[in-house]
């Protein structure tokens, strides 16, 4: 998929460096570790290194969208998100869109269980809402509601369906597998390359109850193998974050000593786990690093218990995803999927900017330009 240019970055083809090969083995550790193989170190973490810099600063650029048709005003509304952090502010600004633009809204908290998500979907086939907007899990866990709402006119929006591409009855899908999975935990992986010049020993922490997070997972593990660096990988309970997980992760690094980065699928499944580390002695060893921060997260980057973070911007993810089902209600291209980021560090996370909440904002004057889109003022 061609990254959009609004991430301000560009790969590049090759970089003059010189040659230097190198063996590299494989450590031990959990399910897909990167193979042993021959590998051009030096280059490797060259291009790694490239490729992250210009994501050292804030996307300057708003993506180009077409001015809104028509406005949905009194259209109806269900936002469906899961209960984790990142899912409730991408519901929020769902629901602000919808707002903003004139349309009823409703928030439905889909929980994390084929049962929670479909009492969700008894709820929206029993009111037969215009549009419905609905995060985190694939189509086959409610093929069936979906095309009996869409048999019936509505229109569906997805975000981090953990499907490949646009399912079948979705009308716009944002945070795909092929930028929230790929693209992004690449981003992640080179980040770790450079910050370790090719010396990484690395383990990745994720849940299947997530699909996409498999795509993250697979994503990581192959750019890991291309400088040879060690990188196991632990399948954890989403129900364990905030509580067991800290621990688990203590627990598998005592019993792996050479692991000096510790990356997790998502940075919700950050919390509590740098005080774990500091508790154990281990702060200093290892290096935590997630993806999708939050306003925890830019709280342990400016502590120093997280090394880096590449965020989406949440806030920007709710509003496009309100702009694109109101561009199909309007019989309008709903546009192209374009997700902001940057590489949050200590050394560089007073440049970027935050919301009042504390959550990152890729532009600081997103919902103004937005507005201007939609021609409300």
């Amino acid at each position: 998929m061609t990254r959009s240019k609004y991430l301000g970055k560009w790969r590049l083809a090759s970089i003059a460096v010189a040659t230097l090969l190198v063996t590299v083995g494989c450590g031990s550790g959990g399910s897909d570790s990167s193979e042993s193989t021959v590998v051009n170190r030096e280059q490797v973490v060259a291009e790694a290194s490239a490729a992250m810099k210009p994501l050292e600063a804030p996307p300057t650029e708003f993506p180009d969208l077409a001015p809104l048709a028509k406005l949905p005003t009194g259209k109806s509304l269900y936002v469906l998100f899961p209960e984790v952090a990142v899912g409730q502010q991408i519901s929020k600004n769902v629901a602000l869109a919808g707002e903003t633009m004139g349309m009823n809204v409703t928030e439905l908290n889909i929980g994390s269980t084929p049962e929670s998500i479909s009492r969700a979907w008894s709820q929206v086939l029993q009111a037969q809402p215009d549009a419905v907007a609905f995060g985190g899990f694939p189509t086959s866990l409610y093929a069936r509601q979906l095309a009996e709402y869409k048999a019936k006119g509505g229109v569906f929006v997805g975000n981090s369906l953990g499907e490949e591409g646009t399912p079948d009855n979705v009308d716009f899908a944002v945070s795909t597998n092929e930028y929230a999975g790929t693209d992004q935990w690449t981003d992640t992986a080179q980040w770790i390359v450079a910050d370790s010049s090719g010396q990484a020993n690395s383990v990745f922490f994720y849940s299947r109850e997530y699909p996409i997070l498999l795509a993250s997972k697979d994503s990581y593990v192959a750019e890991m193998k291309k400088c040879g660096c060690p990188a196991a990988t632990e399948e954890v309970a989403l129900s364990t974050i905030g509580s067991g997980l800290p621990g688990e992760i203590v627990s598998y690094l005592q019993s792996h000593p050479d692991v000096n980065y510790v990356a997790t699928a998502f940075a919700d499944m950050n919390v509590g786990v740098p005080q774990a580390l500091k508790a154990a002695g281990m702060a200093d060893k290892v290096k935590l690093v997630s993806q999708a921060g939050g306003t925890l997260n830019f709280e342990y980057i400016r502590s120093g218990g997280e090394a880096a973070n590449l965020p989406f911007d949440m806030n920007f993810i709710g509003l496009r995803i309100g702009d694109a089902v109101a561009r199909v209600l309007a019989g309008q291209d709903p546009g192209r999927e374009e997700l902001p980021t940057m590489v949050i560090t200590p050394e560089n996370i007073e440049t970027a900017s935050f919301a009042p909440d504390g959550s990152w904002l890729a532009y600081p004057d997103e919902l103004a330009q937005f507005k201007v889109i939609w021609g409300v003022s």
